[in-house]
């Protein structure tokens, strides 16, 4: 085995010559890769004057030194552009957009983040919410737990809006 499964790094072999080289190889695409921070994707073509370490992520059509690498990660490194294989799973930030991605072994998605725990927008468990359900369930049981046992009682309060608003539990059966 000359490279590593998983990063696909090279491996230094027993009787190699100029091992630094293959160390070095293996080193620059850790540095790309552990810690994943790409500048862009917005781009098409390199920038004019790019800074050693920097990563994209090419915007098709890819032109100029980033041909061929479309939708794929390329760090700039040792004066010139290296491809980094991305394998699924991976995940990253992209500065320019101020989000986190993730590679299904095809696409980079764009990954929500969650910055605060209250208030949140929606939440689904199990299922989708939506404007609508902004609190979706979907799961044979829910269970509702007093913290403190010697406290008693537990409620369930449905807080209307006005005194005219309806509050209601209705009961279905989904066809």
């Amino acid at each position: 085995m000359s490279r590593t499964n998983r990063l696909n790094l090279p491996l230094l072999l027993a009787s190699q010559a100029d091992k630094h080289v293959t160390y070095n190889e293996a080193m620059l695409a850790l540095v790309a890769c552990v810690q994943l921070t790409v500048v862009s994707r917005a781009l098409s073509a390199p920038p004019a004057e790019p800074t050693e370490g920097d990563c994209y992520i090419p915007k098709p059509p890819a032109t100029g030194a980033w041909s061929g690498f479309n939708n794929q990660l390329i760090a700039f490194q040792n004066g010139g552009w290296q491809p980094v294989p991305a394998k699924a799973g991976w995940l990253g930030c992209v500065v320019e957009e101020g989000i986190n991605i993730r590679f299904d072994g095809s696409t980079w998605h764009a990954v929500p983040m969650v910055s605060t725990v209250n208030p949140i927008d929606q939440i689904g468990v199990n299922t989708t919410a939506d404007i609508t359900n902004r609190l979706a369930v979907k799961s044979e049981g829910v269970l509702f737990s007093h913290p403190n046992e010697a406290m008693g009682n537990l409620q369930v309060k449905l807080n209307k809006s006005q005194p005219n608003a309806t509050g209601s539990l209705l009961f279905q059966t989904v066809t």
